[in-house]
């Protein structure tokens, strides 16, 4: 049984989930987005990458909510402390994201997906969006496992 699991996991050439631009961005939104790309095992259900969020404007903003829209899916994230994060102009600050997803992360991402950033300025409210995309992980580690 140990030894499947060291098998199964060694062999799991796991994915790349990156930044794209976003088809459905909202221009004159009052924050920029910027996601690291992420490696993850393809059988994750759950996906936390690094997020920070600048403040171009010259007026604070209020984070209200961040979302992953993947397919017909709006997953809100975890981490609520997240929420109410105020951002001063002209700063940068770090989002803690976690979204517990349905599917595993090869199937949540085959098709382009979005992180949404809900946030209130001058009592107005607004967003800001990113396009995700996932792919192949084409490394050295994943090679020996197609010779099994």
């Amino acid at each position: 049984m140990t030894a499947m699991l060291v098998l199964t996991t060694a062999c799991d050439p796991g994915m790349m989930i990156r930044q794209s631009p976003s088809p459905h961005a909202s221009s004159g939104a009052s924050l920029s987005i910027h996601i690291k790309t992420s490696h993850s095992f393809t059988g994750a259900t759950w996906y936390a990458p690094e997020v920070e969020i600048t403040n171009p404007s010259g007026a604070p903003v209020t984070v209200t909510s961040v979302e992953l829209i993947a397919g017909r899916i709006t997953y809100q994230n975890k981490r609520t402390e997240t929420y109410h994060l105020r951002v001063t102009p002209k700063a940068t600050k770090v989002l803690d994201v976690w979204f517990d997803l349905q599917e595993d992360v090869k199937r949540t991402f085959r098709q382009p997906a979005a992180l949404r950033v809900n946030y209130r300025i001058n009592h107005e409210d607004g967003f800001a969006e990113s396009g995700i995309i996932g792919g192949s992980l084409d490394t050295v580690f994943a090679r020996p496992c197609a010779l099994l």
